[in-house]
């Protein structure tokens, strides 16, 4: 427990929390090597619509639902990144909004996309992990 709190308290612990929402919420810009910390929260919502409208193959029928979703979010995401919380209290936040962002793409994809959506965000997820682990590792070296 107290790796855990000592992890919590870290300075890798806040890049840690802003690696993860950019890459959660802006999987398009991940995935197209985009510098996404120049983008408003609309551009990236728009990227991330776009990505998934290719990656999951939706209908243009529920376009408009998924970027009114992606656009909400993404103001949280600004929102929380901007704040004065503590960092602890910011992955909380961000978890329980990445939680309430994947109900409602839940009521909008099928069964099949959304399977697809959560593979992939998992995926995302794994190579972020092991860039984090990298990046430590040659921090760690480089001293």
């Amino acid at each position: 427990m107290s790796f855990i709190n000592n992890y919590l308290n870290s300075k890798n612990m806040k890049k840690t929390v802003i690696l993860l929402s950019a890459i959660f919420w802006l999987i398009t810009a991940v995935k197209a090597q985009d510098n996404i910390k120049d983008k408003s929260p609309e551009e990236r919502a728009k990227m991330q619509t776009e990505w998934m409208q290719k990656e999951l193959k939706l209908d243009s029928a529920v376009l408009p639902a998924v970027q009114a979703i992606n656009v909400k979010y993404a103001n949280k995401m600004e929102t929380l990144k901007n704040s004065s919380d503590s960092r602890y209290s910011k992955l909380q936040t961000f978890k329980s909004l990445s939680d309430q962002k994947d109900k409602e793409l839940k009521t909008v994809f099928t069964a099949t996309q959304y399977n697809l959506y959560l593979k992939k965000k998992d995926e995302l997820k794994d190579y972020l992990k092991q860039n984090i682990r990298e990046n430590r590792t040659n921090t760690n070296n480089s001293k």
